[in-house]
């Protein structure tokens, strides 16, 4: 959805390759390992930015939908594993924006896992990357205020005010109180790792204006995180 709108903006005749869209409710994964993707909207620039697609923190055991798409050329793929945890490193310490498309308990461990693993085995402090949950889905009914990225994500995060009571997390929330941080939230546990906490929620169904409005929003953010970071990567490790 997002490279077709960029590719429609910019008009051309150029093709440029997109995910492989899943179905509703569709319980097999859509995509396998990594794969990159041309932003159409900067492939001729100096810095381009390639837009990363992979299983999820959850994928299952199934084989992806996307498999035999692969095998006829039409996606690019950087055998980099996303349930291996070599590959969770590689993905945090190289991408400068992460974008997720769900949010739960598990999802939060997850992001907090990766992001502490990558972190801690780093042989140079690297550039927090940008975080950016996209809430798809959403219910068109739900206050108007909800639609503003800063909004939504105050009151996504103000529903896990207390993380004590999650296992996985006690010993990463131990080991950031040693180093001097005192963590009681989701918001100041991911803030520990990522630069920003964004949330962007897409309407369920209908009202398309508001769809291509809540992808625009996705995109801007996704483009300034990137521009943030790399700007950060260029006066700390130079050109």
């Amino acid at each position: 959805m997002l490279i077709g709108r960029l590719q429609a903006r910019i008009g051309g005749t150029e093709s440029f390759p997109a995910p492989v869209n899943g179905l509703t409710d569709d319980l097999i994964s859509t995509s396998g390992d990594v794969h990159l993707y041309a932003n159409p909207d900067t492939h001729y620039e100096k810095h381009p930015v390639l837009l990363a697609d992979y299983e999820g923190l959850g994928g299952g055991q199934n084989v992806p939908g996307a498999k035999e798409h692969q095998s006829s050329g039409k996606v690019c793929t950087a055998k980099v594993p996303a349930k291996d945890r070599m590959g969770q490193r590689l993905q945090n310490l190289l991408q400068s924006v992460c974008c997720e498309v769900t949010f739960q308990s598990d999802v939060l461990v997850n992001l907090v896992e990766w992001a502490y693993s990558s972190i801690e085995k780093a042989v140079d402090q690297p550039v927090l990357p940008h975080l950016i949950i996209t809430l798809s889905r959403t219910d068109n009914a739900i206050n108007e205020e909800q639609w503003d990225p800063r909004t939504a994500a105050d009151m996504l995060l103000a529903a896990h005010q207390d993380i004590t009571q999650v296992p996985e997390l006690i010993r990463i929330v131990r080991g950031l109180k040693l180093s001097g941080h005192s963590v009681k939230s989701a918001k100041e546990l991911l803030e520990c790792f990522y630069q920003s906490i964004t949330v962007v929620r897409i309407p369920t169904k209908g009202r398309y204006m508001q769809i291509d409005q809540q992808i625009g929003k996705l995109y801007n953010t996704i483009r300034q995180g990137h521009e943030f970071v790399h700007r950060e990567e260029i006066r700390t490790y130079g050109a």
